[in-house]
Order: structure tokens, then sequence, then C-alpha cells
């Protein structure tokens, strides 16, 4: 786990700069599943300014038409958030703001936070630090049968055996209740952007990673995504490597240690 030297801390403790931080859910869920984290950040740093995004399809814009194409979402996106953010995307929320960030014309993005996020989330025949899509397909099948049952279950499963957890995991539950389901098409459809996704030819010809401060986070534990997928990321990116004993939602069963590590990555960034 990332540890923040004096200064860092100090840096966000006593600052009072603006910051605008972006929050991308992951594919199936919307931006109630940040409810519980977003509070935390706006708590310790009240001048940050935390905007949970829902993909299209999703949430507050589940009457939206969605895509299976990133460079869709992102561009949705994009048209969204405020300038000069902070961008933390988790599972398909980090490949969204990887596409985000190769399309930001526009320089919105000062730095990303991936946390559960790889170049390329299904296995290939040249990518074996994937998941096989058969398993997300069975997930599809099973949200469309029974949304909350199959969500529950999911959420539950991230939070592993720590009662604790496992009733933040109910209340993001709750939170993303609060909106209405994704369709049947919308489900389908991210399964499909899932399966086709890569972004690692893009990655290998860009630039923008160059200069944008990037940290990748990975949980030991995480049974959805392939944390060799995320450590390769961090190599690929030359971003910051930070491994978590958790599963693949650190920021509701460690949400202190995530915040810790996103905290090191602001202080990095000369906004």
């Amino acid at each position: 786990m990332t540890v923040l030297s004096d200064h860092a801390v100090a840096k966000q403790k006593g600052g009072s700069a603006v910051l605008d931080i972006v929050l991308l859910h992951g594919w199936g869920l919307n931006s109630g599943i940040w409810a519980d984290y977003k509070q935390l950040l706006q708590a310790q740093y009240p001048h940050w300014r935390v905007h949970s995004l829902d993909l299209p399809g999703y949430g507050t814009q589940a009457d939206k038409p969605s895509s299976s194409d990133l460079a869709a979402l992102a561009s949705s996106c994009l048209e969204r958030a405020p300038k000069k953010a902070v961008w933390v995307g988790w599972s398909l929320g980090g490949m969204v703001a990887m596409q985000a960030a190769m399309n930001d014309a526009r320089k919105q993005i000062v730095g990303l936070q991936l946390i559960g996020a790889s170049a390329r989330f299904v296995t290939g025949d040249d990518w074996p630090q994937g998941v096989d899509p058969a398993i997300f397909q069975r997930f599809a099948d099973e949200l469309k049968a029974d949304y909350q049952q199959a969500l529950e279950m999911f959420l539950l499963l991230q939070s592993g055996a720590n009662k604790g957890a496992r009733v933040l995991a109910k209340k993001a539950l709750a939170s993303i209740a609060q909106y209405n389901d994704p369709s049947a098409d919308t489900l389908q459809l991210g399964i499909d952007c899932l399966a086709k996704s890569d972004l690692r030819p893009l990655l290998a010809s860009s630039d923008v990673f160059e200069q944008l401060p990037v940290q990748v986070v990975v949980g030991r534990l995480d049974r959805v995504a392939n944390g060799e997928g995320g450590r390769l990321l961090a190599q690929q990116l030359g971003g910051n490597l930070v491994e978590i004993q958790s599963g693949h939602a650190p920021f509701l069963t460690h949400a202190d240690d995530v915040l810790g590590a996103l905290t090191s990555l602001v202080a990095d960034i000369d906004c």
C-alpha cells in the first residue's frame, strides 16, 4: 500500500485549491456504487468537488442509448465532465477513462486512477491475463433474469467474509437501487464492449500518458479482473502500481487505502 510522505499529506490537508474528481463506475452498475466513497472524499477534502458520472444507459443516463464502442462511451463522459479533473475509473470505467484520456483534445483530464482495470479485459490468443468472456455472459444473463438478486450476490462476493464490508455492500446495493435498472440491451452492449475492446495498440502508440500522472490499483484477491493485467497496465503506462489485499471493489472494502493512494496521486499533480 502506498504510504504518503508528510509533505504530501500536508499539501492536501492544508491546501485550499478546488479540485474536481470524476468517478466512473463499472459495467452493469451505476453511480450509486460510489455513494459511501464519495461521502468519504468530500468529508476528508471539502475543497474537492466529486462528480460520479453514469455511463450511457445507466443510472441518471438510463434513458440514453448505450454503446459497445469504447470511444463513444468516452466521448459521452467527456461532454459531461468538468475541466481539469482527476478521473477515477473502476473496471469498465477504467477502460473508458483511458480511452477518454486519448480522446481528450481539450486536456480536461489531469490525472488517472485506474481501479481493477486492464488494457484488455477478456482473454485472447496473445492475452492470457484476462478473464473468460463466458463468465461475463453468464453474469449478464443472470442480471437480465433478476437484476437486483444478481447484483446483490456480486457485491457480497466482492466484500468477502468481512462483516463490515458486507454491510457496506448492502448500502451500495440500496444506493444503486435508487435508479432505474439498465435495460437488457444496455447490459448486452456492455458485455460486447468488454469482449471486443483492446486498448493495447492505442496505448502503445499514444504519447498522452508520458505527461499524464497515472496510478493503477490492483486487488490481490480480485476474482473478476486479472490482477496481472493491471500490473502490466501500470508498466505500459509508466504509472504507479498500488496493490491492496482486496477483491474487485477496494473502494468499498478498503476505502481508506484507496483514498490514501488517490491523495498520493493528487499530490503529484500541478493543478
